[in-house]
């Protein structure tokens, strides 16, 4: 059932009141946000059983890792996480048998001690794609800018990129991004845009390759997806 690797203790006015917070458990739950959520059911979402939102993938696992959290900032609910928790996550995901991993957050910084963390889980078979961010411009963001990670720009329904899509030559591929139709929380649906939203379809795809061709390497898929 995934693993909850918020370690977060956020207090007084930054608290949000029905937020989980620290220490790690195994309760994935509640996503105030809704973001976490949106990006599970796209990646794996039941398929053709005329309910909700189909995912790309078929006949595969979902394994919810929770290392985001709501932080409350002058009225707004922002969603937010913590360097060492998405790293913990990450080598989780490898160590625990994941194949794919869909990451949907980033910034501008980088940290070496996330390369190391992702060169470890690529060695143990784990693919990870990124989304690419929203900025419009063609400045790296970050996981998806690290070596072994698949960066992922967003396309509309023109099949062309999203007006909001972050580009340039340090991306590796794009998927759609714009009116992603998944799951949100209280068994409801919502459409969403975002390059947070063509990470999971890209992962999605490269699911649905892996669950027919089980001794594929990473390497392999990897490069079947990059073609």
């Amino acid at each position: 059932v995934g693993w909850d690797f918020v370690s977060a203790n956020v207090s007084g006015l930054f608290r949000h009141p029905a937020e989980d917070y620290g220490p790690r458990d195994n309760r994935v739950w509640p996503d105030i946000v809704g973001h976490g959520t949106h990006v599970s059911g796209t990646t794996a979402s039941t398929t053709n059983n005329s309910q909700g939102v189909p995912s790309a993938s078929w006949n595969v696992a979902n394994m919810p890792l929770r290392a985001g959290y709501a932080y409350s900032f002058f009225g707004l609910v922002l969603g937010v996480g913590d360097t060492v928790d998405f790293i913990a996550a990450i080598q989780y995901a490898a160590e625990n048998g994941s194949d794919i991993v869909s990451i949907s957050f980033g910034g501008t910084g980088s940290n070496q001690i996330y390369q190391d963390t992702i060169d470890y889980a690529r060695s143990l078979g784990l693919l990870i794609f990124a989304s690419a961010g929203n900025s419009n411009n063609q400045v790296v963001n970050y996981p998806a800018g690290y070596n072994n990670v698949v960066s992922v720009a967003a396309t509309d329904v023109n099949d062309v990129r999203a007006s909001f899509s972050t580009y340039g030559n340090w991306v590796d591929i794009a998927s759609p991004g714009v009116n992603i139709w998944s799951t949100t929380p209280g068994a409801t649906y919502s459409s969403y845009d975002g390059t947070s939203m063509s990470s999971p379809n890209a992962a999605a795809v490269a699911a649905l390759v892996k669950s027919y061709n089980p001794s594929m390497t990473v390497a392999h898929l990897e490069q079947f997806m990059l073609n």
